[in-house]
């Protein structure tokens, strides 16, 4: 009896293990080389689920969706696509993962992981991942391909989690990336700074829609 009970806890340590592992973990490719020229923005997880009912202040939530709507606006006068990614969890583990740690959150099929009205508006394309790292699927990398794209800019959230890991992952990708802090949420600031920081030394502008766009 204590043996089995041993197995099984062992069990479950290895697939929650696993699951959190397949959930943070950064993906790489080969690198997208120099002979692209393009931008994209791209707007991370802006979705009814962590908006309406997230950990983030009413005007915080107010100022950082009318940066990231300017900044789309600024896209599209560019030429730039715009790019929506919102976390739709399909697999049961993952679903699982996501009942536990995300209250339920970022559920595909649930109402809350619409995209809020603003950002479903101004955007040409919207993509779902069921992990932080957007890249994770490769269909990002593909669509970037297909819009000849070299340069990133990031908006959404949140800044600690999904935005690092896209973040982190399309470096490791070979794209040049701008974070669009004012237009980026975090729940734990002191922890977003700390990103921010990282992310600069690892050659990421970071800087507001008012001054990179």
């Amino acid at each position: 009896m204590i043996l089995a009970v041993s197995l099984a806890a062992l069990a479950i340590f290895l697939w929650l293990a696993i699951t959190l592992w397949r959930f943070v973990r950064v993906s790489r490719a080969e690198d997208i080389g120099d002979r692209r020229q393009g931008t994209a923005l791209l707007l991370i997880d802006l979705q009814k689920d962590f908006l309406d009912d997230g950990p983030y202040p009413p005007e915080q939530r107010a100022q950082a969706l009318e940066a990231a709507s300017r900044a789309a606006l600024q896209a599209r006068r560019n030429g730039w696509p715009v790019i929506a990614v919102r976390q739709a969890v399909r697999s049961p583990s993952l679903r699982l993962l996501a009942r536990l740690a995300l209250g339920g959150k970022g559920m595909d099929g649930t109402a809350g992981s619409d995209l809020v009205p603003e950002v479903a508006a101004l955007s040409d394309h919207v993509l779902s991942k069921e992990v932080k790292d957007a890249f994770a699927s490769g269909e990002l990398d593909r669509l970037l391909a297909q819009h000849d794209v070299a340069h990133l800019r990031i908006a959404g959230l949140d800044g600690e989690h999904c935005v690092r890991a896209t973040c982190m992952a399309a470096l490791q990708h070979g794209y040049n990336v701008t974070l669009l802090s004012d237009a980026i949420l975090t729940a734990r600031q002191n922890g977003w700074d700390k990103v921010a920081q990282q992310a600069g030394l690892q050659g990421v502008t970071v800087g507001t829609v008012a001054t990179l766009c």
